[in-house]
């Protein structure tokens, strides 16, 4: 089976041009990039981190008005290297001499190698490279424009890297309308428009990137989504209702790409207005959110059938459970959690999981720390989600009982037929798995 970089390896000798034009695997490629250690080469400016501080202090419950020039991001241009410009190939080659411990994912430094031996990719310039961390906002986020041919270019978005700040945010979006990560992405969109005003724009991101992506496509000015071609995500959760009955007339769905692999988690969390595209992935659960276990085939996904039926399971119970439950009753649910993890002093996933195995009397004593109402809250809450897990696959097994095979359903349709017509011969059988009848 192939993947990404197989795809590169094969065709990565072939220019962009009418014959072989830019497919959706080029489209992957891109929003792959933003986890690549760009840092690396471009490194941080302090002002960076200060001047991005205040990007939330204006987002509520509500949208912002961009066009009012308070809300304008003029200020925020000293955020970009106006230097900040290099040809993909070099950043791909001289990211290939770097360490393994710089990338974000172990199959990384195989996509820069490939990257940096590919002609397809050799015109391609990468600019206004931007990342922070941010613990007082629960903020992770980062950014890099490419330049492709045809005066387009790609604004790619990070997801959840392994911070645990990361990792944070995304819970956050069970309770918060508007996350941080969202707006610095509204911004970046912003900001990367004015600078390039002639060019067109394809936003990407895999994971939580495919979702601020999409969150930028909405909210920008209606003069920005003209030169929107088209807006990907990648298994990335979609958004509260509120969002999605506020932008449900929005034409710049129409340009929404979004592909997930058959036994999907993360992409199906909360709600989505584009039905996906199911892609076959060779391996199972979680795992099946990394790319690079999707399948490729020439310029293409290969596509799976439909999604399983662990999916299908998850996705009724998380609907369920968010349904049965108020933004409030989540916020204390997901802060508890958080606030029992922080005693390990983790910055990361990782850290994570040695610490709660090292200091387990000291998550005790911190749950323990939490006031009564609020831990009945947790629990019921863990109680509600095991209920409607349990619901959920119920009315999968009963679905799938009730519901005949496809060899079922043509022998029962035969079988009427045959009892409509008196005297009709009788149908052929269906052959057995040997291809024999």
């Amino acid at each position: 089976m192939a993947n990404i970089i197989d795809y590169i390896n094969w065709r990565g000798d072939l220019p962009v041009n009418a014959a072989f034009p830019w497919n959706e695997l080029d489209d992957l490629v891109m929003a792959r990039a933003s986890y690549l250690p760009f840092e690396q080469l471009f490194g941080k400016k302090p002002e960076q981190e200060e001047a991005a501080a205040p990007l939330a202090d204006n987002m509520q419950d509500s949208a912002v008005n961009w066009e009012d020039p308070e809300n304008r991001i003029d200020s925020a241009s000293d955020r970009i290297d106006q230097n900040q410009v290099l040809p993909l190939f070099i950043a791909a080659a001289r990211m290939a001499a770097m360490p393994s411990e710089v990338f974000h994912f172990r199959e990384d430094p195989k996509l820069v190698a490939a990257l940096a031996d590919s002609r397809r990719y050799q015109p391609l310039t990468v600019s206004d490279y931007v990342e922070h961390t941010q613990d007082e906002k629960q903020e992770q986020f980062a950014a890099v424009t490419i330049h492709l041919p045809n005066r387009e270019m790609y604004l790619s978005f990070r997801g959840t890297d392994a911070s645990l700040i990361g990792w944070k945010e995304d819970f956050n979006m069970a309770f918060q309308t508007h996350i941080p990560a969202q707006i610095e992405a509204l911004r970046y969109v912003q900001l990367i428009s004015r600078k390039f005003p002639h060019e067109m724009m394809r936003l990407g991101g895999h994971s939580k990137g495919g979702n601020i992506a999409m969150y930028a496509a909405f909210y920008m000015p209606e003069r920005t989504k003209t030169r929107v071609l088209a807006v990907l995500n990648y298994d990335g959760p979609g958004f509260m209702s509120d969002i999605m009955e506020e932008k449900k007339e929005d034409t710049v769905i129409d340009r929404f790409r979004v592909y997930i692999p058959q036994e999907s988690v993360v992409g199906r969390l909360l709600e989505m207005s584009v039905v996906p595209t199911v892609v076959y992935s060779e391996s199972s659960n979680v795992h099946q959110h990394n790319i690079y276990n999707w399948q490729v085939m020439k310029d293409r996904f290969i596509r799976a059938e439909n999604l399983t039926g662990g999916s299908e399971i998850l996705d009724e119970s998380l609907k369920q459970w968010l349904e049965e439950t108020s933004p409030e009753q989540r916020q204390i649910f997901v802060d508890g959690l958080f606030d029992v993890v922080s005693t390990t002093n983790a910055k990361t996933v990782r850290e994570m999981g040695f610490g709660i195995l090292k200091n387990f009397p000291g998550l005790v004593k911190q749950y323990r720390s939490i006031s009564e109402e609020d831990r009945k809250t947790i629990m019921s809450m863990l109680q509600l989600f095991g209920k409607s897990y349990a619901g959920a696959f119920m009315n999968y097994r009963r679905q799938q009982t009730d519901t005949p095979t496809q060899e079922e359903a043509q022998i029962q349709e035969a079988a009427t037929n045959t009892e409509q017509v008196p005297g009709q011969a009788s149908f052929t059988p269906l052959p057995d798995s040997t291809g024999e009848r």
